[in-house]
């Protein structure tokens, strides 16, 4: 195998189409991370996650985020991915936490899908004042 960016690509492509089986199988899915190479061997991660749909891999990544990231954002809570919260004046969804991001951790998703980042202060100051310190 000439290793090189193009049979990397073709080599990304093969393996995904590969393990379809394995994801159906086990309700998971499987993404290839970064390939790094040389000129006679190539290597990367692998990141399986527990959920049979897009939306329950979502939900589980989010859960995993906030345990291991959850004591630097007490605020959050799990229910804030299902049910929302109510932020500039919109209903939005919390779906992640990027913790390497000084400015701006907080993953939110809007109604019509898109998202967007937020700092972790605006959150908190919306969830204390806008949607009650319980949530």
């Amino acid at each position: 195998m000439n290793i090189n960016k193009t049979t990397l690509n073709n080599f990304r492509a093969s393996f995904n189409e590969a393990v379809k089986e394995l994801e159906k199988e086990y309700e998971v899915s499987i993404k290839l991370g970064n390939i790094q190479y040389g000129d006679i061997s190539f290597t990367s991660k692998i990141e399986v996650t527990s959920g049979g749909n897009a939306e329950e891999v979502a939900k589980n990544r989010y859960e995993d985020d906030l345990k291991t990231y959850g004591y630097r954002y007490p605020e959050l809570k799990t229910e804030h991915f299902d049910d929302g919260i109510l932020y500039q004046g919109q209903k939005v969804r919390i779906v992640g936490i990027k913790p390497r991001s000084p400015k701006y951790p907080i993953i939110y998703q809007t109604e019509d899908g898109k998202r967007w980042k937020a700092s972790y202060q605006a959150v908190q100051h919306q969830l204390k004042h806008y949607n009650g310190s319980s949530q």
